[in-house]
């Protein structure tokens, strides 16, 4: 009884969350209800003549009984403070990973990519913007090559189908924009660091 009580008891923070777990409110229940029963058992042994009730046979067994019965709520309190432990494990890992795969991104030391510089006008491109998606679709070939002169509305196209793949679900089917001023990335290397923590931020 005494060391279920100390489990029960002990100040740290995993049992400050136990006590908001509804499996440890009934183990709780239960201790309090087997308590006021031994307190009942223990007052009324007392007031009788001691030696003539250790011999008794009820006495004997009752006593075997409510170690028992502590004994089993210690094992479930323990059991459940295993149990909160793993979930509030699982629950933690994913930030755990998070927080890894940030530390390992920042060797890339990769800037800050700028976002879509504009946007079609509604109601325009209609037929190049379903040619571009038909190719994402299809993914029959891993490259499309959109080219023309300067100011023929590129980069418009490409902050259309920015926000078509951000918003086209719950969550984004956009694995990497990378908009680039030519003085920024005159070096190669700096395309190739982005576009690979962009990538691992996607996945």
């Amino acid at each position: 009884m005494y060391n279920t009580y100390q489990v029960a008891t002990k100040k740290d923070s995993l049992t400050e969350t136990l006590k908001n777990d509804s499996n440890f409110k009934n183990i709780f229940g239960s201790m309090t209800k087997h308590s006021m029963d031994c307190y009942f058992f223990i007052s009324d042994f007392q007031s009788k003549n001691f030696a003539s009730q250790m011999f008794q046979f009820d006495t004997a067994q009752k006593i075997r009984d409510y170690t028992k019965v502590f004994r089993d709520l210690e094992a479930q309190l323990t059991g459940t403070q295993i149990e909160v432990t793993t979930v509030s494990l699982l629950k933690i890992t994913p930030a755990i990973e998070e927080i890894n795969l940030d530390s390992k991104l920042k060797l890339l030391k990769v800037r800050d990519t700028l976002p879509p510089k504009s946007r079609c006008l509604p109601g325009t491109r209609h037929a190049t913007i379903g040619r571009i998606m038909n190719w994402t679709v299809s993914g029959e070939k891993p490259i499309f090559w959109l080219f023309g002169v300067a100011g023929s509305g590129k980069s418009s196209l490409m902050g259309t189908l920015h926000n078509m793949f951000v918003d086209m679900s719950f969550e984004s089917r956009l694995a990497a924009f990378i908009r680039f001023d030519r003085n920024d990335y005159n070096d190669a290397s700096m395309f190739i660091r982005t576009l690979a923590y962009e990538l691992a931020r996607f996945d």
